[in-house]
C-alpha cells in the first residue's frame, strides 16, 4: 500500500498537464489589477471631459447674459457635476472681459474600482476661459 502511495506521489509531482492552469491562477490577480487600473483611468478621463463641457457651457451662458452673476454660474457648474462628483467645488471670476471658471473634482469621486489608493487625496482641476460678449 505504501508503494502505491509513493508511485502516485511521484506521478503527481512529475505530471505537467496542469501547468497552464497553475500559471493562469498565479497571473489572474495581476491581469485583474491592470484591468481595474484601466477602468479607473478611463472613468477619470471621461468625467474630466464631462466637467469641461459643463464649465464651457456655464461660461458661455454667463457670457451671453443667461446667467447674471458668477454665483449663478458656480451653482450651475456644481449642480451639473454633482451627478458624478458630489464633492466638487467651482469658482468663477470675471476679469478684463474674460470669464474664468475652475471646478475642482476630488480624485476619490472619479474612480470606478479604487485600486489606486494614492489618488484618494488628489484633486483634478478643470478650467475654461471665455470672452464676455456683453
Amino acid at each position: 500500500m505504501k508503494t502505491g502511495r509513493k508511485s502516485w506521489f511521484r506521478r503527481f509531482c512529475s505530471e505537467t498537464d496542469g501547468g497552464a492552469t497553475i500559471e493562469a491562477v498565479i497571473w489572474l490577480p495581476v491581469f485583474v489589477a491592470i484591468l481595474g487600473l484601466i477602468a479607473d483611468a478611463s472613468i477619470a478621463f471621461n468625467r474630466q471631459a464631462l466637467a469641461l463641457r459643463v464649465v464651457q457651457d456655464a461660461n458661455r451662458s454667463l457670457s451671453v447674459g443667461r446667467f447674471t452673476s458668477t454665483e449663478q454660474t458656480e451653482a450651475f457648474i456644481e449642480d451639473r457635476v454633482r451627478g458624478f462628483s458630489p464633492n466638487a467645488t467651482a469658482t468663477t471670476t470675471v476679469s478684463a472681459g474674460i470669464i474664468n471658471s475652475v471646478v475642482s473634482l476630488p480624485a476619490a469621486d472619479l474612480r470606478a474600482v479604487g485600486l489606486i489608493p494614492l489618488l484618494n487625496g488628489l484633486e483634478l482641476q478643470v478650467s475654461a476661459h471665455h470672452m464676455a460678449e456683453l
